[in-house]
């Protein structure tokens, strides 16, 4: 297990045992609820990964056909390009 989680589990098994709140907890992990400022996920943060989502979605979605078609030597069409 994580050590995060051992102690986050150690502390709710100490306040199912004990009448009083576990009071060190490493991390803050007996207060989940509350995040720090760094934790938080701003709104410029949300739309940059909605827009990268649609810009693969869309990639794929437009290139499609691009997909079903066979790979061929470049090197191959280079040189019959040169020659012409």
């Amino acid at each position: 297990m994580k050590p995060c989680l051992e102690s986050a589990s150690g502390a709710w098994v100490y306040n199912l045992i004990y009448k009083e709140k576990a009071k060190l907890c490493p991390g803050n992990v007996c207060e989940p609820n509350e995040r720090e400022e760094i934790q938080k996920v701003s709104r410029t943060q949300w739309l940059l990964a909605v827009a990268f989502v649609l810009f693969a979605v869309g990639s794929v979605y437009l290139l499609k056909d691009n997909f079903n078609n066979k790979p061929m030597n470049l090197f191959k069409k280079i040189e019959m390009s040169k020659g012409d």
